[in-house]
């Protein structure tokens, strides 16, 4: 018995169909134009036919699907999606599923088998999708499919409703198309057509149509000619029912009534399959139904038959109304026969369903890892569950995929609860043995709990290979031992290595491009907090946004939330994310995770509010923990931030005794994650305690780091909490374009209230042509002041004002009436094309409101440059080119003279020469001599008093030995600062001198 083939093969289509041109013309010119197509209609109007024939005749390769009530298990509709979709695409196979068993969502395994289909055509079709109910995990599936698939995919969806979860699924109107009862509904020439085919005349053909509105089955089968005429397109809750029992079992013998209830278990029926239910005339039923008028196909030979899934769904009902002890017989021995077909999660299902547990337990211990792998935890837990402890604990199977559960659902405590009974048992060792998975989970189970020392004990007893090596690297990096690092291999072990991998500070390699959408959906969280310790804030905001668009979740996403929140500017966000992620993973007694999360908290509270009191509160409680076990990373990142309250209480001795511990166990160990700002706070201690040589080579330690993390984003952070510590240094250098003068320049650059949104509702675009953009469209208000009042309000830190301000700023201070009527006609305008409640004005004050979600393009640059300086190499000349590629689009609001615009347009002038010295200087390095050039001259012409650019054109010069090009850009240099009556620095005089040597 194929369950799984006869799902992805569409039913038999009857030999009494008739052709319905009329039909498949309406059904052709949807799929041309739309990328979804929903068939929603009553049962029984021809939905699944007329898509059948449609599909066909698009001599396009389609994949079928026919769903049932199972499959609202996410998991398992990801599995069929797969094996529907490999039937017109071979090459797809293992792409869902292997990513469901490396820990992905099914959301995204679903987005990236859509992803592998690539630019050729396809038409999916999910039948029976009424099925899914109003699961949203499930619709949430499908909806993953349709946004990643290709606009060469085609779906249709075929449901007998249209729910909530349906339409939330489903892409723009622009993109879906909608077919009802009315499109399905027989007109009187198909209803001649095909009664005429079955040998019904001398019927009054519009009367027929009329009494059943259409209804394709009410027409079929006579339905006009019953008391009351059912119809199906009238919207009844149940319009079949009432009909199958009066005018179709009624009439069969009771024989055949009884052989078609008792086989509504099966999918299709045939002798053998039948017999195996206990019916000893199984064929003697299957030739009287031939002949029978019931809702059922047959297959070519006849030997087959399928009953119409509305009136299965009516037998089904009244199977349930048999003796219980008859009901578990028929089931157990449904059971049985799936069980000897390999059907094994089928099996286990019906098997527990009759009570049968000794052939479930065989049946289930086949197919729970797969069930576990693809990520249907709610049937692996109510399986094992069934079962019983005793029988899981006896079973390696049932252990590890009890474990499997426990680390997916991160209920870290009941795994440790179960792996201690197993213990006391004597069947842990066993377990270790027999399964090299459930060993390598039970470790991770161990480490996450912040039982390092039963960690060990299972390391030590574990076989070679892949996983060993990751939870022995995980372990090793939260002892703040010295470390070196493993590859991902794709599978279930990858997140202890990417955790690893992030605590020891190697944040490139979390976020190093690959072709691969797999590849890069596995590094989930861990990718978004590389990007974000690397300065890379927009890019991981929007990696966040789509995993949370897609659910995923679990400990690692909220550890990486709430600096990602700061980083942003979403202070009260990000506090608030702290404390929640904390407070949830003391819940779950995942005592390494709380920790992490607890040291974040306390980050947050020192950096972002000051509070080195609140901070303590919450250290010191881990600190003897942490000491406890033996978790040296986390005992030297409790004393950073120890070390920094106590530098804020002005306690120095503490704060430089707990900081020289943190920083001799990070460079002992090679572990640089939160080193650079473990460096700057030492320099600081060190400072304080007058002790300058040790202070400076503090900040040394804290660079170094910085250049091997490849990013100066956590060392500037750190900086900004001190930056005496950076003074002092850029004081301590004999050139002024050391790398320590950079960083002041970076500094400077960074603005801690820029908050950066994704995907904003309101967008203004103010270089070149002043534009306003809302919801995706160009909107205009009719005034340019309207556009200059948004412009003001944005670039505010509270993107509010008062009205004194703005007529300041905007009407050159004056307050006659003639300028304050001119701003209320400016507001007026702004808010009608904006959404409501965009624009709010209260005492006086007028203001932008939080959800409105507002961009403007000059703090859209503040933020890219103020990134891109955090940058190094490559990453960094691409941001500041990406960055300056908006200042190129022409003036900053080129229309608008009023004195704070032409303020603005000075400081976002400065900041774009700033820029372009910083490329060119990147451009210089990399030995693009000739575009360094040409970039220094033009930021020059616009701010020629910057020395700075004046010294690197020399040096451009000075690269190819042209001492005339040289002392050329010397005098020009002279000249320009000679109009202002200044001459060159000594630093750039000297720098003349070394390159003519």
């Amino acid at each position: 018995m194929d369950v799984i083939g006869s799902k992805l093969e569409p039913p038999p289509i009857s030999a009494e169909v008739i052709a319905r041109p009329r039909l498949d013309r309406r059904l052709q010119q949807l799929l041309d134009r739309f990328r979804v197509l929903v068939v929603a209609a009553t049962a029984g109007s021809g939905k699944t036919t007329a898509v059948q024939q449609a599909a066909r005749r698009r001599d396009l390769p389609f994949a079928w699907l026919t769903l049932d009530d199972t499959d609202g298990a996410p998991g398992r509709l990801v599995t069929y999606l797969e094996a529907a979709v490999v039937r017109g695409r071979p090459a797809v196979a293992g792409v869902a599923t292997g990513a469901l068993a490396a820990g992905l969502s099914h959301g995204e395994a679903a987005g990236l088998l859509a992803d592998a289909i690539g630019d050729e055509p396809l038409v999916l079709v999910l039948d029976n999708a009424e099925r899914l109910d109003d699961s949203s995990a499930a619709w949430a599936v499908i909806g993953s499919f349709v946004r990643h698939a290709a606009a060469s995919v085609r779906v249709i969806v075929i449901t007998r409703r249209d729910s909530l979860a349906v339409l939330a699924a489903l892409p723009s109107p622009d993109q879906t198309a909608w077919l009802d009862d009315d499109d399905l509904a027989f007109t009187t020439d198909e209803a001649s057509s095909a009664l005429e085919h079955r040998g019904v005349t001398e019927v009054d053909i519009e009367e027929a149509v009329r009494a059943v509105g259409g209804w394709v089955t009410g027409v079929l089968f006579e339905a006009w000619r019953s008391d009351g005429h059912i119809s199906g397109a009238g919207g009844e809750s149940d319009p079949l029912y009432g009909y199958f029992s009066s005018h179709i079992v009624a009439v069969l013998a009771p024989a055949d009534r009884d052989f078609l209830v008792v086989t509504s278990l099966l999918p299709e029926v045939d002798v053998e399959r039948a017999s195996a239910l206990g019916v000893t005339d199984a064929a003697a039923r299957l030739a009287s139904l031939r002949t029978a008028r019931v809702p059922v196909t047959w297959d070519r030979r006849r030997q087959v038959m399928r009953c119409h899934p509305r009136f299965r769904e009516y037998l089904l009902d009244h199977l349930q109304r048999r003796p219980p002890a008859e009901l578990a017989g028929l089931r157990r021995r449904n059971g049985a026969q799936l069980l000897a077909a390999g059907h094994d999660e089928e099996a286990t299902e019906e098997l527990l369903r009759a009570g049968d547990l000794e052939q479930a337990t065989i049946a289930a211990e086949r197919v729970i890892v797969a069930v576990v792998e693809r990520q249907d935890l709610e049937i692996a837990d109510r399986w094992l569950s069934a079962l019983g402890s005793t029988v899981v604990a006896r079973s390696p199977t049932f252990a590890s995929a009890e474990l499997m559960v426990c680390w997916a659902r991160e209920r870290y405590g009941e795994a440790i609860a179960f792996a201690d009974d197993l213990a006391r048992e004597g069947r842990r060792d066993e377990l270790i043995s027999a399964s090299v998975r459930a060993a390598g989970l039970l470790a991770w189970c161990y480490i996450v709990t912040g039982h390092l020392r039963e960690a060990d004990l299972v390391i030590e007893r574990m076989q070679p290979g892949p996983e060993l090596d990751a939870v022995r690297y995980a372990s090793d990096v939260i002892r703040g031992e010295a470390v070196a690092g493993v590859p991902l291999v794709g599978g279930t072990f990858d997140a202890a290595v990417l955790t690893a991998t992030y605590f020891a500070g190697r944040y490139s390699e979390l976020v190093e491009e690959t072709s691969s959408a797999w590849a890069r959906a596995v590094a989930g969280p861990w990718r978004v907090a590389g990007l974000r310790a690397l300065g890379r804030t927009e890019e991981a905001l929007t990696l966040h946004a789509h995993a949370t668009e897609i659910g995923a979740s679990g400990f690692s996403h909220r550890y990486v939330v709430p600096e990602l929140l700061a980083d942003a500017g979403r202070e009260p966000e990000a506090l608030e994310s702290a404390d929640a992620g904390r407070r949830r993973a003391v819940e779950e007694r995942a005592s390494t995770y709380a920790v992490g999360m607890t040291l974040v908290q306390a980050k947050l509270l020192l950096r972002l509010n000051r509070d080195p009191a609140n901070a303590r509160r919450l250290l010191e409680p881990i600190r003897t923990e942490v000491e406890s076990i033996g978790a040296g990373l986390m005992l030297a990142q409790v004393n950073i931030w120890l070390g920094l309250a106590a530098l804020l209480d002005d306690q120095d001795d503490e704060a430089r005794a707990r900081l020289r511990q943190a920083v001799d166990v990070l460079r002992t160990s090679d572990i640089i994650h939160e080193l650079p700002a473990a460096g700057v706070y030492l320099a600081e201690a060190e400072w304080r305690a007058g002790e300058e040589g040790l202070a400076d080579e503090a900040a040394d330690v804290a660079l170094r780091a910085a250049d091997r993390q490849g990013t100066s984003h956590l060392l500037l952070q750190a900086l900004a909490d001190f930056p005496a510590v950076l003074s002092r240094r850029i004081d301590a250098e004999p050139l002024v374009d050391s790398v320590w003068h950079d960083l002041g320049r970076a500094l400077s650059a960074q603005r801690r209230d820029l908050a950066i949104s994704v995907a904003p509702r309101i967008f203004l675009r103010e270089f070149g042509e002043m534009t306003l953009c809302v919801d995706g469209e160009d909107v205009d208000p009719g005034m340019t002041k309207s556009l200059e009042l948004l412009a003001f309000l944005a670039t505010r830190t509270s993107m509010s004002a008062s009205r004194a301000e703005l007529l300041e700023a905007l009407f050159e201070g004056r307050e006659d009436e003639s300028a304050k009527a001119y701003l209320r006609q400016a507001l007026r305008r702004l808010r009608r094309v904006l959404p409501d409640d965009a624009v709010l004005t209260d005492k006086g004050h007028v203001r932008i409101a939080d959800r409105a979600v507002v961009t403007v393009e000059s703090t859209a640059l503040e933020a890219k440059l103020a990134e891109a300086v955090r940058l190094r190499g490559k990453a960094r000349l691409a941001a500041t080119q990406e960055a300056l590629a908006l200042v190129d689009r022409g003036e900053y609001l080129s229309q608008l003279r009023s004195l704070w615009a032409e303020d603005r347009r000075r400081d976002l002038s400065q900041a774009a020469a700033d820029a372009r010295f910083d490329a060119a200087d990147l451009l210089f390095r990399s030995g693009r001599f000739d575009e360094a050039r040409l970039l220094c001259e033009r930021a020059l012409r616009e701010e020629p008093l910057r020395e700075r650019g004046w010294r690197q054109l020399m040096r451009i010069a000075g690269s190819t030995g042209d001492d005339d090009a040289l002392l050329a850009v010397f005098q020009a240099c002279q000249e320009a600062l000679g109009e202002f009556g200044v001459t060159p620095a000594p630093s750039t005089t000297q720098l003349l001198d070394q390159l003519r040597r």
